[in-house]
């Protein structure tokens, strides 16, 4: 089973789950498992893991019964959205997880800092990122089931770890399978949290053509594409890490989203086009009809550019009128709902990201500007959307508590690979890192950190030709 069907079997019957009460156990197959518990699978104090995301994004026939689309106006009437997890209000904690327990550890994540050795003599290897990225899961322990998708102008960091070569140093993170991993289970953690919408901008007809902005590994794109087989969807992303398209409409492409948006439309695919859908170029030497998009996503783009101002003119000025732009984003901000858990690793991790970044000229806590950023651009019926974000299985609602099972995985994968140049750029050793890293992990899995914090959905809708332009205040501010 890939991991792909393996995240949709999964939602099928999630809500029955969750109103159940019951744990998802971890698979023994497939790809990245990671033990959680203490060697002796006692379990005592600390948390047991998450289900697997095992599999990874293989070519398949996509399921006729997914061809169906459904506008999210349409939507409404059967179930609404998940409002209910549009909430400041921090959810009970699970009376089990109150108890006074020790702190039982966890271990720190290897330190694969050597994997660097082979320095830049190993570009003239023209397999030189399949062997980095064979050494790499050798030192983490992954196990890979095939399927990953590996850059091959991957260039090898200090941290051990593989970054995208196009425009080395743009983006922090990194491109390799271990890391590919871990977008495919953030992208099954956004369904949770969204309750399996991919966009809660309220458009009123299937988009035509969809721009996915830092696409990763494709899924989202792959997914909206299939359920809205009328739409034309292309993902962009510095990393070519996306699978073969299992259909005609959904294209991927390596770009930068600082640079001018010059997408050409098709010559044919499953979207007609109509002059409504055609840019004119800003180079009027240029002879190439351009997309004009009818809807731009963001996800997790909060560390991305240096200048979001740029991003969102290029992506207003490539909307059809009418179209509309969403954000899905994470505040960097981190809560404690236990008054008596002393632990304040993750808030150093947090805060030594943001000092990094600041010192590479880049502003990552913007989640909470983009509301206002995007009526500053000219958007219109701008809305924002705050959802709480638990960090591990405390909460004792089942919902969130499987968010939070999930969001504690992400970060277990995460936190080393995520913090590493920022960390670095603050000033941090390597071994001040590791040691970080280490007591981060150590908080996730003690059962009386009741850590959590927010993530924010914010859409707005270029005007009409001709609408009068006003800046109402839509904050959501919905509370349970």
């Amino acid at each position: 089973m890939t991991r792909h069907n393996q995240i949709a079997d999964h939602h099928t019957d999630s809500a029955e789950r969750q109103l159940a009460g019951l744990a998802i156990q971890p698979k023994d197959e497939g790809d990245g498992d990671t033990n959680m518990q203490d060697p002796d699978h006692s379990g005592t104090h600390e948390y047991p893991p998450p289900p697997v995301v095992s599999g990874t994004r293989e070519s398949v026939e996509p399921d006729s019964s997914q061809q169906q689309a459904v506008l999210p106006s349409e939507r409404l009437e059967s179930y609404g959205p998940p409002s209910r997890l549009f909430t400041e209000t921090i959810p009970a904690a699970d009376p089990a997880f109150l108890r006074s327990s020790s702190d039982s550890g966890g271990g720190t994540q290897q330190n694969v800092a050597a994997a660097a050795a082979s320095g830049p003599s190993a570009w003239r290897d023209p397999d030189y990122a399949v062997k980095a990225n064979a050494l790499i899961n050798e030192t983490l322990g992954r196990h890979p089931g095939g399927t990953s998708v590996i850059e091959p102008e991957s260039v090898l960091g200090d941290s051990g770890r593989l970054y995208h070569g196009y425009k080395d140093g743009r983006y922090f993170l990194p491109n390799d399978a271990a890391e590919q991993d871990r977008l495919d289970l953030q992208h099954h953690l956004w369904s949770l949290v969204l309750d399996g919408w991919l966009a809660l901008a309220p458009m009123n007809e299937i988009p035509r053509y969809v721009l996915d902005v830092g696409t990763g590994t494709g899924l989202w794109a792959i997914d909206f594409a299939e359920q809205n087989p009328s739409s034309y969807v292309i993902g962009t992303d510095l990393s070519a890490i996306q699978p073969t398209p299992r259909t005609l409409n959904v294209h991927f492409t390596k770009d930068d989203a600082e640079d001018d948006w010059v997408f050409p439309l098709p010559l044919s695919s499953s979207a007609s086009s109509s002059s409504s859908s055609t840019c004119s170029s800003h180079d009027s030497s240029q002879q190439v009809r351009r997309i004009c998009f009818d809807y731009v996503h963001f996800r997790l783009m909060f560390s991305c550019f240096n200048d979001p101002h740029l991003v969102l003119n290029h992506a207003y000025n490539s909307l059809v009128p009418g179209g509309w732009i969403e954000f899905q984003e994470s505040a960097l901000e981190v809560f404690q709902a236990n008054p008596d858990f002393p632990g304040d690793a993750i808030m150093r991790w947090t805060a030594g990201c943001q000092r990094g970044a600041a010192a590479m000229g880049r502003d990552i806590d913007v989640a909470r500007k983009y509301k206002g950023w995007l009526q500053q651009a000219g958007f219109v019926d701008v809305v924002e959307k705050k959802i709480l974000l638990p960090l591990s299985p405390w909460p004792q609602d089942p919902q969130f508590k499987e968010i939070g099972r999930w969001q504690m995985q992400n970060m277990i994968e995460g936190t080393r690979g995520i913090g590493w140049k920022m960390l670095s750029a603050a000033g941090m050793a390597s071994d001040e890192i590791e040691a970080l890293v280490s007591e981060v992990l150590t908080e996730l899995r003690n059962r009386q950190n009741h850590s959590y914090a927010y993530v924010y959905v914010i859409y707005g809708r270029k005007p009409l030709d001709g609408e009068e332009v006003g800046f109402p205040d839509q904050q959501d501010s919905f509370t349970s």
